[in-house]
């Protein structure tokens, strides 16, 4: 079985190694690996194939975005008020209504709540909409597979044998 032998830098700060999408960095020993683990470090850590990801989570967003108008629109709204009516000002004089002789009427409370549902029977662009949203994921899925494809075939490319050295190991001649 091939193994690849990695140095990794000791001079790394702890924010590099919490940063979605950074290489995976270890401290101490060199760590062995086999091809397969080496390609796959290679596959997950190459800009390429984090880019093809980051741009299908992207289209996922504008599928949804997309898929937004075809699904029903619930709103609602509220109301409270602590009111006193001028019958004067509304036209009306003392003494029209039976019982009531004042001018003022209150204070009373009025609530008024109220709930819209929206939805669209039949929107064609839409739906166009909608469609283009889900060839765009597929679109952006199939660049992922490639992005990783072509990762693949590159570290297959690599020397059966690698060596990554530390900086330390470079100036002090230890290569």
């Amino acid at each position: 079985m091939v193994t690849l032998v990695i140095v990794l830098f000791t001079a790394v700060s702890a924010a590099a190694q919490q940063t979605p999408g950074a290489a995976k960095i270890t401290t101490g020993q060199p760590a062995t690996l086999s091809y397969e683990q080496a390609v796959k470090l290679a596959i997950d850590n190459n800009l390429a194939t984090l880019r093809a990801q980051e741009r299908r989570n992207e289209a996922r967003g504008q599928q949804e975005q997309a898929r937004a108008p075809l699904l029903p629109n619930v709103s609602g709204v509220a109301y409270q008020a602590n009111l006193t009516m001028n019958l004067v000002a509304l036209g009306f004089q003392p003494g029209t209504f039976p019982g009531i002789s004042k001018t003022f009427l209150g204070p009373f409370k009025n609530f008024d709540a109220r709930l819209f549902l929206r939805q669209s029977v039949f929107d064609l662009s839409a739906i166009r909409n909608y469609q283009a949203g889900k060839a765009g994921v597929r679109v952006a899925e199939l660049n992922e597979a490639l992005a990783r494809e072509a990762m693949m075939l590159a570290a297959q490319k690599l020397p059966l044998k690698t060596k990554f050295v530390s900086r330390a190991d470079l100036e002090g001649g230890v290569v």
